[in-house]
């Protein structure tokens, strides 16, 4: 048997779940409006990691 108290804390994390998928889809909120800033922050840091690993192999290959 399964104690009772695993099944109400189990009822208890999905009508949590429930009501935060709720309260999102009413109030509109949107991940992008938070990722997207991170996500151009690190297109622009590998970037210029890319132009700093090629800028190090040209100075290798020179043999400066």
């Amino acid at each position: 048997m399964v104690p009772i108290g695993l099944v109400i804390l189990l009822a208890a994390l999905v009508l949590g779940a429930l009501a935060f998928i709720a309260a999102v889809w009413f109030y509109g909120w949107d991940v992008e409006r938070y990722v997207e800033p991170r996500r151009a922050a690190l297109t622009e840091a590998g970037e210029r990691t890319a132009d700093l690993v090629a800028t190090f192999r040209d100075w290798l290959r020179l043999g400066r």
